[in-house]
């Protein structure tokens, strides 16, 4: 049997305390800042510098989440009370936490506990607010593009790219996702189990400029530099615009021939 990650366990025993008493419909998206409340620990948004999210402040009896006010988006805000959540829980013996944009986004494969920290905090967050089973359950029946994952965010309250994370991790189907800069050159890819063979270079520049269609359709395994006798499947694709320094963002799926 598998042993589940001591942040996996921490954030799925308090969700259920979380969900105790509360109807289907009124669980999503998850109030870290209620739980937090619950917790005793206080809330507060500060003007801080840009880089600069939130840290966790432990002295005596005062415990307060204190992040960044210039973060508006609400699916980032979630993520980051969520992740200092993750602190209080699994590593408040470590004693103040302070956390950079960068800590937040550090959400690739997580180390052994407590050989990175700040991974840890972030499977604690996307685990609180994206449960795994109820996240499964939504990808039953369901065309997995990114029209798909835009209602999971809103469901979940969660950015686009956490949520792509989370997509990546619990989907049975395969899964890459790419990001694409402004001249449509490919500059990193997180690939599921069902890609772990496929080879998608980075790097790699696309013969044309990318078309960004929210809905899957059918991909041509050559555009992205993966050589077609190699793909087990049909290939499909989603993209779409992002926000960050004019580049894209594509959701690569495979569906069995």
């Amino acid at each position: 049997m598998t042993e589940i990650h001591p942040a996996k366990k921490a954030a799925i025993d308090l969700f259920k305390a979380f969900s105790l008493g509360r109807s289907s419909n009124e669980l999503y998206p998850v109030d870290c800042e209620f739980i937090a409340k619950n917790l005793g620990i206080e809330v507060i948004g500060e003007s801080m510098a840009d880089d600069f999210q939130a840290c966790l402040y432990l002295s005596g009896k005062v415990k307060a989440i204190i992040y960044n006010s210039a973060v508006s988006v609400l699916g980032r805000l979630n993520f980051t009370i969520a992740h200092e959540l993750g602190h209080y829980c699994l590593h408040r013996n470590l004693g103040d936490r302070k956390c950079t944009l960068d800590d937040l986004d550090n959400i690739g494969s997580t180390p052994p506990h407590s050989q990175d920290i700040e991974r840890e905090a972030n499977l604690f967050a996307a685990n609180l607010l994206m449960p795994a089973s109820d996240f499964r359950t939504q990808l039953m029946g369901s065309t997995a593009d990114l029209e798909l994952v835009a209602s999971l965010s809103d469901r979940y309250g969660t950015s686009l790219l956490a949520t792509l994370y989370r997509l990546k991790e619990l989907s049975a189907k395969p899964v890459a996702v790419i990001m694409v800069d402004k001249y449509d050159a490919i500059i990193s890819v997180w690939k599921n189990r069902g890609f772990e063979e496929l080879y998608i270079p980075k790097s790699y520049q696309l013969d044309e400029p990318l078309p960004c269609n929210r809905t899957h359709t059918v991909a041509s395994p050559e555009y992205f530099g993966i050589r077609p006798n190699n793909c087990p499947f049909v290939l499909y694709e989603s993209s779409m615009n992002y926000k960050f320094k004019g580049m894209k963002i594509v959701l690569l799926t495979g569906e069995p021939y």
